[in-house]
């Protein structure tokens, strides 16, 4: 009897939802998603143009179809065909040549910095693209570690030789994975008869890179370290600067997250910042387009990577689900930031942690949120206290499977280390960027004005060596994957009961 009423349950739901345009476009996204998540699975043995048929015949059925029925499963097809179509085209042919052939080889290679090159203490790192070996045009890219001198920069032409390795997982996390997902099939570690021929011409990448790489040089000059590094990874993403120990600390006490432009800190501070704006007298319209603007100079001001327009885009995505407030509007709103990442690169899906994290940390923000806000009465509001915490602890709730699953391990102290550090993170960014804007303007009294968010650094890297530094604050996770899915079913419960217990609130108010 209980399973009859749920199949006419299910079956009265299913003749609402597909008469709603909300549920209608959540359908169809989901499609098109599927059509990835399948097509990852299959390799590239098949022309994908040979998809272009029954394409075709579901476009003509899904446009002049008769009845509703029809036309619905025609588009449904449509789109979950064009999902497996974008995934397969995005993988290299089986038999292509690429740097993985000529692994452990002493080979030439030719190219263009395609990247942001990334500066360390004792060398850069370098994505070649457009790359050739003596007159054979190579699929994929190259990853190169080149002296810190001469310094390169993006679109320069290099040709150099090397011995390519393999990407090999580090410690249990796909590292050859992550890499393969922007289309790198090998590694250079040393580099022999390197020829750097610099690119003249105007580009708009090249110049914002520049101007990153400005803003930290100027960040550095008005703070020391580790606290300038700290402050940079804080606003742009990365703790490639931080000194080993210090990265070890920020993993056991489980703060990892914070370095990362994975669109976990950039959301809770647009969040934070939204909701100190919609406190004032700007109005809610403007508080929006304020917030917005911000995002968008943060996205240029950073360069504008790859992580880090993903970063922008989920946060924006996060603000605009705080200002509708409604569920299939954010449900939708946040599918179709999924639709459009993957579109530009399907391989995101299985194998970028930074795109799973920022995923699953901005629909904790979006969809949890207020409802961990009302369960944090007993914090005081005072600078945002609550606030910081409620969207802190969704994020980490949702991000907790993505973490369990690529690294095995768990950090104990971690909802403790949380609860007492990130309420500081939006003001040390605030102040930082206020510290670097200082730095630019006055260079002379930069220094003075970076008092302020020297003081916070401090007082936060304090905080995280003391976490960092107990015995047993992380701990391995035996059967890691089992454990990310009961974690990622546990985060869907406790989201039910929190939803079901603010709707029963809601009525009895």
């Amino acid at each position: 009897m209980v399973l009859v009423r749920a199949v006419d349950g299910a079956a009265s739901w299913w003749k609402r939802a597909i008469r709603s345009p909300s549920w209608l476009f959540f359908f169809f996204c989901s499609a098109f998603l599927v059509g990835i998540v399948v097509g990852s699975f299959f390799t590239k043995t098949f022309d994908p143009l040979s998809i272009g048929i029954p394409l075709a015949i579901f476009f003509f059925l899904a446009i002049g179809g008769r009845r509703p029925s029809v036309r619905f499963c025609a588009l449904f097809l449509l789109l979950f065909g064009m999902g497996f179509w974008r995934c397969q085209i995005a993988l290299p042919f089986p038999n292509s040549w690429t740097a993985r052939g000529l692994a452990e080889e002493e080979a030439a290679f030719s190219g263009s910095v395609g990247e942001e090159v990334i500066l360390r203490k004792l060398s850069q790192e370098v994505v070649v693209t457009n790359l050739h070996s003596g007159e054979r045009s190579l699929a994929g890219n190259l990853l190169v570690r080149l002296p810190p001198v001469p310094v390169v920069r993006f679109g320069d032409r290099l040709t150099f030789q090397c011995r390519p390795r393999v990407p090999e997982s580090i410690e249990g996390f796909r590292y050859d994975q992550l890499l393969e997902s922007r289309g790198i099939y090998a590694i250079c570690y040393s580099v022999r008869r390197l020829d750097i021929h610099s690119f003249d011409r105007w580009s708009a990448r090249r110049t914002l890179f520049g101007f990153k790489t400005f803003l930290l040089d100027r960040l550095a000059l008005v703070l020391p370290e580790p606290h300038a590094a700290f402050a940079a990874g804080l606003i742009f993403g990365g703790s490639s600067s931080l000194p080993l120990t210090l990265k070890d600390d920020f993993s056991q006490a489980g703060l990892s997250h914070v370095m990362a432009a994975s669109g976990y800190n950039v959301a809770i501070f647009s969040q934070v910042l939204l909701l100190r704006l919609l406190r004032s007298p700007l109005g809610r319209r403007r508080a929006i387009l304020l917030s917005g603007s911000a995002v968008f100079l943060y996205v240029l001001l950073a360069g504008a990577t790859p992580a880090v327009v993903r970063a922008g885009m989920m946060a924006l995505v996060a603000m605009l689900g705080l200002w509708i407030r409604r569920a299939p509007s954010i449900r939708n709103v946040l599918i179709l930031s999924a639709v459009l990442m993957l579109a530009a690169n399907p391989q995101l899906l299985f194998h970028d942690v930074g795109f799973q994290l920022s995923f699953a940390a901005t629909s904790g923000l979006v969809l949890a949120g207020s409802l961990f806000g009302s369960l944090m009465k007993f914090l005081p509001e005072t600078a945002g206290i609550r606030e910081s915490f409620a969207t802190s602890l969704a994020a980490t709730l949702f991000t907790t499977p993505v973490l369990l699953w690529h690294f095995g391990s768990l950090s104990v102290v971690a909802p403790l280390a949380n609860l007492v550090i990130l309420p500081w993170i939006p003001l040390l960014m605030l102040l930082s960027g206020f510290a670097l804007a200082m730095g630019i303007l006055f260079p002379i009294v930069g220094v003075w004005t970076a008092l302020p968010a020297w003081s916070v650094s401090q007082l936060v890297l304090h905080l995280v060596r003391w976490f960092g530094s107990i015995p047993f604050a992380a701990m391995g996770v035996p059967a890691a994957h089992v454990s990310a899915l009961a974690a990622a079913g546990f985060a869907v419960i406790f989201f039910l009961w929190l939803r079901k217990r603010s709707s029963l609130v809601r009525v009895a108010v």
